[in-house]
């Protein structure tokens, strides 16, 4: 038996129009990997610097839980400490244990706070146990600002 000759215009191959319909179907397709490789990198980052951040909150943390009552009102963090980011800064305050500050006219119903270290003169009143806040700012190259906060208790 012979073979049926092929009909010139057949059904073999693709036109031109099925082939554009298939590129445009992978340039989107390729174009939502690469977006979403970008979004993996930029939330990497970010992540690598809270998680530094927050080590610098616990090496903080850590010094003051070991600190007698009376240095922790003089303590000052070490200032070539490493952190997160473009710029950082670490404050270290405590609560003063006054009236709200919501009370005294203020809004925000947050108590009143003391930045260490304190003079060595100063004459006010704290509470014992003593709340200490410790707070981590830092600016990544991108611009973006970040903070991350912890406290702990001091009993005299």
């Amino acid at each position: 038996m012979r073979r049926p000759d092929r009909v010139r215009g057949g059904t073999a191959g693709m036109t031109l129009i099925e082939l554009m319909f298939a590129c445009g179907i992978l340039a989107m397709a390729l174009a939502m990997i690469f977006g979403s490789l970008i979004s993996i990198s930029v939330i990497g980052r970010i992540t690598e610097s809270r998680t530094e951040a927050v080590t610098v909150l616990a090496s903080v943390l850590e010094e003051i839980r070991a600190l007698p009552y009376e240095r922790v009102l003089t303590y000052t963090p070490p200032p070539n400490m490493e952190g997160p980011g473009v710029a950082h800064a670490v404050s270290v305050a405590c609560v003063s244990g006054g009236a709200p500050v919501g009370e005294t006219g203020d809004t925000t119903g947050t108590l009143p706070t003391l930045a260490l270290p304190l003079a060595p003169d100063f004459g006010g009143s704290l509470p014992n146990p003593l709340e200490v806040q410790v707070t981590v700012r830092w600016r990544e190259s991108s611009g973006h600002v970040f903070q991350a906060s912890a406290s702990v208790l001091k009993e005299k």
